[in-house]
């Protein structure tokens, strides 16, 4: 396994562990609703209390793989809902999704993520998304000992890039500037697939993505086996255009950046691990206020926005994006845990770019965000 998969899976799994960890405060809290509900005191305020313990629970339990807190916490915040309250009728939700929660106790973290939802996603936005900046600045490493590679390299970068030549990994260091990606020509006898790995002990090359060149489709396995979601193959013969469309691509991703707004830390960091392992530069906030401070100081390439936030609802913050010129650009992804058409329609209608119903899987979020940026999956 790669060292960035290994990092999302270490990272996962301790999620998973403090949510485990978690779900014992969840059964007290539900111990106490339980208690109000059969001493025939639900207030309201208890009741919205108890409805943001439900609603966190629906967005996180599944992503994580605990599908059936999901499932019950959703049963739950609905009979919270319901206007009259029904003390009986809450207290047997409660303690359904406590009996689940301490089942989950009792046998440990799953081995693997829940699938995602089985339900359509909604249709991605119609805009079509910006062309990638071009690349700009002395920022490419290159590590082969061809000929007739320097001489595509230069065709298609040396007016507006300055390449640093090393004739095998074992020769590669990092430059004195910022390099922004590594391009190895895994033809060439010093930089073999399984040499790698090498790259990642070396300060100022480790976190540098990596576009590979080869012949052979067998070896751009192996390397995707080693560096992971940080590499990107193509295999020869390669066109200029195709080599400069790869690049511009793998640059724009050095330069992403993302807001996550949610009020629940284990889907924050959960996000937070996934997208790192694209290079995104990432920016939490757990509050409605924290995100418009976080878009208007860094200006994000996207924002990921949980439509339930404490202090600004999210679909507020969306208006107030969108009304900001500094930063109505910015595209942002609504997530939520209902998933009603009227809710979906009104997120689209204030100009949500994409609209995703919770649980979800992180690679989904991902793999959206990369749509809407004009980015290869």
């Amino acid at each position: 396994m790669s060292t960035v998969g290994q990092a999302f899976d270490s990272a996962l799994e301790g999620l998973r562990t403090r949510y485990l960890a978690k779900l014992a405060e969840t059964v007290a809290e539900l111990d106490k609703l339980i208690a109000f509900c059969d001493l025939d005191a639900l207030t309201p305020d208890i009741a919205a209390a108890a409805a943001s313990l439900a609603h966190k629970l629906i967005g996180s339990g599944q992503t994580l793989g605990f599908p059936n807190v999901s499932r019950d916490a959703a049963v739950l915040e609905t009979m919270l809902a319901a206007d009259p309250l029904q003390p009986m009728v809450v207290s047997k939700a409660a303690k359904q999704l406590k009996a689940t929660c301490g089942d989950y106790m009792r046998s440990g973290a799953p081995s693997a993520l829940a699938p995602p939802p089985s339900a359509p996603p909604p249709a991605m936005a119609e805009d079509e998304a910006a062309e990638p900046p071009p690349l700009a600045g002395p920022s490419l490493i290159a590590i082969h000992a061809d000929p007739a590679m320097a001489r595509l390299l230069d065709d298609v970068f040396a007016a507006h890039a300055h390449i640093v030549t090393y004739p095998s990994i074992a020769d590669a260091v990092a430059p004195a500037y910022p390099a922004g990606l590594l391009i190895v020509d895994l033809d060439s006898p010093g930089s073999q697939p399984n040499m790698l790995g090498e790259l990642r002990n070396r300060p100022g090359l480790a976190e540098l993505p990596i576009l590979a060149l080869t012949g052979q489709r067998k070896s751009a396995a192996v390397a995707r086996a080693i560096v992971g979601t940080q590499l990107e193959a193509l295999l020869k013969p390669v066109t200029p255009t195709e080599l400069d469309a790869k690049v511009n691509a793998a640059l724009q991703r050095r330069r992403l950046s993302v807001v996550i707004g949610d009020d629940d830390r284990i889907v924050r960091e959960l996000l937070k691990a996934r997208f790192e392992t694209q290079g995104y530069q990432i920016h939490l906030a757990h509050d409605g206020e924290d995100v418009m401070t976080l878009a208007r100081a860094h200006l994000p390439s996207i924002i990921v926005l949980d439509r339930e936030m404490p202090k600004i609802e999210g679909l507020r913050v969306l208006g107030m994006l969108k009304a900001d010129p500094a930063t109505q650009h910015i595209p942002v992804i609504m997530l939520t845990s209902k998933g009603q058409a009227a809710e979906i329609s009104e997120g689209r209608k204030a100009g949500a770019a994409d609209y995703i119903v919770k649980p979800f899987a992180p690679d989904q979020v991902l793999a959206r965000a990369s749509q809407i940026l004009g980015l290869p999956g």
